[in-house]
């Protein structure tokens, strides 16, 4: 299992970033041929991915806080990372409004014709709209806010409390969508966020014990068995879609679709895991060090997406070269975002500021900037960068 010098592990990363490319190519390039390449599994995207390793690291993390910081700590930082999420959404939102004063052609990213720029801009406050490009955050702010309260339960003890109350939460929204439902621009049904916290939720419980049930290692000396599961989840979702697709629709988060997540993601992980045994790591450093700036890459591409239709009308000839470009950018960010010249030139004066480290995980909005490590081997001791462990 490849893992960086700082704790960091790499198939994680590169899974998350695998995703951010899904999406990046699903949202500004859905014809393209890379698309079509990357959306083929059945019932699964980049957003499911997204949403289902967020919860996992997260789970890791912060039960690594709860024991060294305390619950306080813990919720102190999901408090301050829900903050972001909000402005980062808000920001995405404003810009939607922005680029509509200004368009010269209409697309469905843009608030409708006829709302007054008010009105656009108190329901993009209150989180009642949001481009559809760049929606995925809103998502986060109410699924963080839950994990607040997973989070005190799950420091007593009480895992099936957790599990327990995210399936009744879930049942409740899947039976009266229209009162757990995000709406778009038009008034539709958007995402359900009391059927997809159960996606975060699970992981997040199963990020919990990641350490102590070593479930991490179980399932890479299982590639088989994890091979043959998704197998058959896979093949049953793709002839599932056509007879119950209500079972797998995204927007609703069916359970079937649920199953098909944790079954991809988990071969993902075991399959990434193995290749960074026989192949060199920097073959995997674009996708991967996108993974460490998922949020910021998310949001990269999110406002690509809202601007650019908002200036030309027709531009599937060039959507895949903007795609690679917006790639690009997101790689060039997260680069820069590692190597901090400022900080070690001594500018920031209290120095880098402290990070959670576990081995195997990069801990959620605290993002550690430090170079990419040697690959390490699971025997090996994995110590953060600095010195503490």
């Amino acid at each position: 299992m490849a893992q960086g010098g700082t704790g960091r592990l790499a198939a994680i990363d590169v899974v998350r970033g695998f995703c951010i490319v899904s999406m990046v190519t699903g949202h500004l390039a859905p014809q393209s041929r890379v698309s079509y390449a990357l959306h083929q599994v059945p019932a699964f995207d980049g957003a499911s991915g997204f949403v289902l390793l967020s919860g996992l690291v997260l789970g890791i993390v912060q039960s690594r806080r709860l024991t060294t910081r305390g619950l306080a700590a813990v919720e102190r930082k999901s408090a301050r990372r829900i903050g972001v999420i909000y402005v980062a959404q808000v920001s995405l939102g404003l810009l939607a409004v922005a680029a509509a004063a200004v368009a010269t052609t209409e697309h469905r990213n843009l608030h409708p014709a006829g709302t007054s720029t008010a009105e656009a801009v108190w329901r993009v406050l209150t989180l009642q709209a949001a481009p559809p490009a760049g929606s995925v955050l809103r998502l986060y702010v109410v699924l963080l806010a839950l994990a607040m309260v997973a989070y005190v339960l799950l420091a007593r003890g009480r895992t099936a409390a957790v599990l327990a109350g995210s399936a009744a939460l879930y049942g409740v929204g899947y039976l009266v969508p229209h009162l757990t439902s995000f709406r778009s621009y038009s008034g539709e049904l958007g995402a359900n966020w009391a059927t997809w916290q159960l996606l975060l939720v699970v992981a997040l419980v199963v990020g919990w014990h990641w350490a102590p049930a070593r479930i991490g290692e179980r399932l890479l000396a299982r590639p088989l068995l994890v091979t043959a599961v998704t197998g058959a989840l896979v093949a049953a979702a793709w002839a599932g879609e056509r007879v119950a697709p209500a079972l797998y629709d995204k927007t609703m988060f069916g359970p079937a679709r649920v199953l098909n997540a944790f079954a991809v993601v988990t071969l993902l992980f075991v399959v990434v895991s193995r290749l960074l045994e026989v192949v060199p790591r920097a073959a995997f450093r674009p996708v991967e060090v996108i993974g460490t700036r998922s949020l910021d890459s998310y949001v990269i591409q999110a406002g690509v997406a809202v601007v650019v239709p908002s200036f030309f009308a027709d531009w599937s000839d060039v959507a895949l070269g903007v795609a690679l470009a917006t790639l690009a950018l997101c790689w060039g960010w997260a680069e820069l975002r590692r190597w901090r010249p400022w900080a070690r030139a001594g500018v920031v004066s209290a120095g880098p500021r402290p990070v959670d480290v576990v081995p195997g995980v990069v801990a959620v909005g605290a993002d550690p900037v430090v170079p990419l490590g040697p690959v390490s081997r699971p025997h090996e001791e994995v110590r953060p960068a600095d010195g503490r462990g």
